[in-house]
């Protein structure tokens, strides 16, 4: 069965303390790496098998996600530490086990504004 990216539907059925949308991770050197965003849990093992973090990025532009294994953090109070450094995790491949799941999270291509091609007029009614 693929891998169910988390609602609050689904974070009341988690075991307590596993919800850790919202913390921040620090890579070995306590550098801060990003925030926990998603998780995407495993109904047969009945455990968070991956997290999504999104890093960077300033006033909400030019972050970028990574989803790395939740077997690579441990939780030590209001944050997720890792012993690997922030490159390892920005180096991350997408997991094959997560790409299902994965699919909502890719932003549809609209074109800006400028780019759109100009509608033509609508026709006159010429029967009057």
């Amino acid at each position: 069965m693929p891998l169910i990216k988390v609602t609050e539907e689904w974070a009341s059925a988690l075991p307590p303390g596993e919800d850790v949308r919202g913390l921040r991770v620090l890579d070995r050197n306590g550098d801060p790496v990003g925030v926990v965003e998603d998780l995407f849990y495993d109904p047969d093992a009945r455990q968070v098998r991956e997290v999504e973090v999104r890093a960077g990025g300033v006033l909400g532009l030019g972050h970028r996600h990574f989803v790395v294994p939740r077997s690579w953090f441990r939780r030590e109070g209001d944050v997720l530490r890792t012993d690997r450094t922030r490159d390892e995790i920005y180096r991350s491949p997408i997991p094959d086990s997560a790409e299902p799941a994965l699919a909502p999270l890719i932003p549809p291509v609209h074109p800006h504004p400028w780019q759109r091609e100009e509608e033509p007029p609508p026709e006159e009614d010429s029967s009057r």
